[in-house]
C-alpha cells in the first residue's frame, strides 16, 4: 500500500519565536526557530503582512465557529488563503506589541 504525500510533507515545522513591531512603510520581521534549532528571520512586505494578518483572523474565526456550533466536525471550512478577487484590507488601528526578540 503507498502511502499519499501531503502537501504538508513540504513544509519545516517551526514556532514563532519573535515579532517585531512594523516598520513606518509597513514591513514586518518575523522570527522563527525549527525542531532543529535554526533561527529562520524574514521581512514580509506590507501587503503580506496584511494578507497574513486577514488569513489567521479568518482562521481564527472559523475555529469559534467551528467550536460553538452543534453537529460540527470540527474543521474549518475556509483554508484562511484570499479567494479570487477578494480585498485584503488593512488593519485601521497599530498596535506596539513585541513577541521576542525577531
Amino acid at each position: 500500500m503507498t502511502v499519499k504525500a501531503s502537501h504538508r510533507d513540504h513544509y519545516t515545522p517551526a514556532q514563532l519565536r519573535g515579532v517585531l513591531p512594523a516598520e513606518p512603510d509597513g514591513r514586518q520581521c518575523l522570527s522563527f526557530e525549527t525542531e532543529g534549532g535554526e533561527v529562520v528571520r524574514l521581512v514580509l512586505d506590507a501587503e503580506s503582512a496584511t494578507q497574513l494578518v486577514c488569513a489567521l483572523s479568518r482562521y481564527r474565526e472559523g475555529l469559534a465557529q467551528t467550536s460553538q456550533s452543534e453537529g460540527s466536525s470540527g474543521r474549518a471550512v475556509s483554508d484562511g488563503s484570499p479567494q479570487d478577487g477578494q480585498r485584503v484590507a488593512p488593519e485601521t488601528r497599530s498596535s506596539s506589541a513585541e513577541i521576542g526578540d525577531a
